[in-house]
């Protein structure tokens, strides 16, 4: 992860879990540009993807077992 630093009580990482991945990561790469970089080891269960920007982590992506996808700061 890249050293920044942020002010006290700044949101500096966003993380969601959504119910398909794949479909997520490519919905999210056509809005905001990201790439993704799967950080789960093989055969690990879920999913776990990091969001990249310019090369730059940005957040993360989870799969979860609920119909909704949810976000957290």
């Amino acid at each position: 992860m890249t050293q920044r630093t942020y002010p006290p009580s700044v949101p500096c990482w966003i993380d969601t879990e959504q119910p398909d991945v794949e479909a997520a990561s490519d919905f999210y790469a056509g809005i905001f540009g990201w790439t993704f970089e799967d950080a789960m080891p093989p055969g690990a269960p879920g999913r776990y993807l990091i969001a990249k920007l310019d090369g730059q982590d940005v957040g993360g992506m989870a799969s979860t077992r609920e119909r909704a996808a949810s976000w957290s700061t």
